[in-house]
């Protein structure tokens, strides 16, 4: 992440020792001469920013910080009767992720990839590819499979700067292209609105901007905030080259990010814990749902049709998927723990 330089003070504005006498007088009065001259710089910088700064529309902002939060996905009420079958669901696709992986067979995908034609035509006999396959058309009748289950999911570039603090960039976004990463890192690693006074931190721009209006805050001392600038946002979209491969446009991407810094691991999550989670991502695409119709129907499976029209099947299948990746970070962890 691109942080702004911390702002330290000079070393003219440093207390000064007092040594008795009229010259300690004299110093404890320059001292609090400056002090005060500090503070009122420094309501004087924040008043200016206020005004100066290119602040979003509503609209604009509170939209992106939705979609970052992952608002309007369909939840599970608390009290519904699927949420019961969560803990056997756990337990149940786990032990069938394991299975599958023994076998499972995943690649980078293509450096360069096609726009997928709108329609395919196929034999009715021949099964429809996954959808974490990209199939390649070479004539009006015939389809080549690749030979392998899935691709390996695109890193966030603040996953590989720091795995630990966003570890829920693996969990809880699927990002497969690179149209992917773009739109996860300009919603969900934009700064926050915030307060240039106090530095409060908003959940939308709405209430950030109700708080501006009323200028009854305490200033406080400017602080670096996560994250990326209206001024980054825009680049990543200007600076961004479909033409280009992935890994040309993946770095360009880490470069508008952390331009003092080398990403320590590829693009692709590829290898330990992250190749885990492509393949997890890979296997509920083609056996997700399966397997929790499976275990949905036997509750009954008359009420299962009714789940599925008001989108409960759904919301599980999204629940399970969660957790399915919670067991494999805890799995992964506690292994590392064993081999250090």
């Amino acid at each position: 992440m691109r942080q702004s330089p911390s702002r330290e003070p000079s070393s003219s504005h440093a207390p000064l020792a007092l040594r008795g006498g009229a010259e300690s007088e004299e110093s404890a009065a320059a001292s609090r001469a400056s002090g005060v001259k500090r503070s009122c710089d420094h309501v004087q910088e924040a008043e200016s920013i206020l005004g100066a700064m290119d602040w979003p529309s509503d609209t604009e902002s509170d939209a992106s910080y939705d979609e970052a939060t992952g608002h309007g996905k369909v939840v599970l009420d608390a009290d519904h009767a699927l949420n019961a079958l969560r803990p056997e669901i756990r337990k149940f696709v786990f032990e069938k992720f394991r299975e599958w992986e023994e076998s499972a067979r995943f690649t980078v995908p293509p450096e360069f990839r096609l726009p997928s034609p709108k329609r395919h035509r196929r034999s009715s006999k021949k099964p429809r590819a996954s959808e974490d396959l990209e199939a390649s058309e070479v004539s009006d009748d015939y389809l080549i499979i690749p030979q392998n289950d899935g691709y390996f999911r695109i890193a966030c570039p603040f996953s590989v700067s720091d795995p630990g603090a966003y570890k829920s960039c693996m969990v809880q976004y699927d990002l497969k292209t690179i149209e992917d990463v773009i739109r996860h890192v300009q919603y969900h690693h934009r700064i926050p609105p915030y307060c240039p006074r106090c530095n409060a931190i908003f959940s939308r721009a709405s209430v950030r901007d109700d708080h501006l209006k009323t200028r009854t805050c305490t200033v406080r001392s400017p602080k670096v905030i996560p994250g990326l600038s209206w001024n980054q946002v825009d680049r990543i979209t200007d600076f961004d080259d479909a033409r280009a491969g992935d890994r040309a446009r993946w770095m360009r991407i880490w470069e508008i990010c952390f331009p003092s810094e080398q990403p320590s691991s590829p693009l692709y999550l590829s290898s330990g814990v992250g190749r885990l989670v492509s393949l997890c991502r890979g296997f509920w695409a083609a056996h997700g749902f399966e397997y929790i119709m499976q275990v949905a129907e036997r509750l009954g499976a008359e009420k299962v049709e009714s789940w599925v029209e008001e989108g409960a099947i759904d919301a599980l299948t999204n629940s399970a998927l969660q957790d399915l990746l919670e067991n494999i970070f805890q799995e992964w962890d506690m292994n590392e723990f064993r081999r250090a």
